[in-house]
């Protein structure tokens, strides 16, 4: 559908409730007076209990578990459930369904997103970031880098903490996705990763005389050298007497590519013709000239080519077939009757 159209749709269409426009989505930080800190946890004797898709009341509870680990539970805000039909595209799509979405309702999928662009872009700063491979002993374990700038290696269970031994499964399979799990799963060194899930056994990471970057990175001789005197060292010039074993097989890499690209340079060069002479126009296409004896021989080759097919491969096809089938069926009962035993 043209943009046109959603351009003229009026603001009254938008913002009338019988349209099924969701309500939008409710800010992250709410400024109202009587919602409690976010940091503050809720005591046993006032039992916390907080209506369905209320956002802004993530409390965040920290419970010691050792003499160096905490669980920190935070729970993800939840969004409010969207209730209009439309947007419950994968079952559509499974019956294929022809309706295409009318304008108001890629309108509103519009507003949905972009919404929910904009949640994220406002909670990204409070997000954590994955300085290693996270690794999966049946629970997610991985190494964070906090907003504060502190490693922290926690735990993401791929169940509820405190569940009971039977869950139902729809509960487990959703709480997979809402606890982090999941995502954790196939998240690599370097990604973000929401703050706002439970964190188990979440102990600080030690860090030695090492900045806040990615965990397992060694920094070699030179870069160290490099840092110290507060000045980029070019590798190249370095004489490989002074290189440490990483820092030679680093410059060898280099070379290795340089040769490889002129290599490739030239190879393009010859193909495009870009190196002719002055007086030669440069050919712009890949055609090489061919002389007459080449020209020659591949008609010759060619000719035979379609005569071996047309006379030999064309008339035998069902022959050959057949043969085949014949050896194909003749070796299989062969090797079931020496399967076969004689008891």
């Amino acid at each position: 559908v043209k943009d046109v159209v959603f351009e003229r749709l009026s603001d009254e269409a938008l913002h009338d409730p019988q349209t099924g426009v969701p309500p939008p989505l409710p800010r992250i930080h709410t400024d109202r007076p009587d919602a409690p800190a976010a940091t503050v946890a809720h005591s046993d004797s006032q039992p916390n209990v907080v209506e369905p898709y209320s956002a802004g009341q993530t409390q965040t509870q920290i419970t010691r578990t050792s003499a160096k680990t905490v669980n920190i539970m935070r729970f993800p805000e939840s969004l409010p459930a969207p209730n209009h039909q439309f947007n419950r595209g994968f079952v559509d799509a499974g019956f294929q369904r022809t309706r295409a979405l009318s304008p108001q309702e890629v309108l509103t999928v519009r507003g949905e997103v972009k919404d929910a662009t904009q949640r994220f872009w406002k909670q990204f700063p409070s997000y954590y970031r994955l300085v290693s491979d996270p690794v999966c002993r049946g629970k997610m374990i991985g190494d964070f880098c906090c907003p504060d700038g502190q490693l922290v290696r926690g735990r993401v269970y791929r169940r509820f903490y405190g569940d009971h031994n039977t869950t139902p499964a729809h509960y487990s399979m959703r709480w997979q996705h809402v606890g982090g799990w999941r995502l954790l799963r196939r998240l690599r060194k370097g990604s973000l990763f929401p703050s706002d899930v439970p964190l188990y056994s979440v102990a600080p990471f030690p860090q030695i005389d090492y900045p806040n970057t990615l965990i397992g990175k060694k920094l070699t001789p030179l870069e160290k050298t490099a840092m110290a005197l507060n000045s980029p060292m070019d590798i190249m010039s370095v004489p490989d007497s002074e290189l440490g074993v990483e820092d030679l097989k680093a410059k060898r890499v280099m070379q290795r590519d340089l040769e490889q690209e002129a290599k490739a340079q030239e190879e393009l060069n010859n193909i495009f013709g870009a190196n002719a002479g002055e007086n030669q126009q440069p050919v712009v296409d890949g055609r090489k000239p061919i002389s007459a004896e080449q020209w020659h021989d591949a008609v010759r080759k060619a000719k035979q080519r379609v005569v071996r097919h047309s006379q030999k491969a064309v008339p035998n096809a069902a022959k050959t077939r057949n043969a085949t089938r014949r050896l194909r069926v003749q070796s299989r009962k062969q090797t079931m009757a020496n399967r076969r035993r004689d008891y």
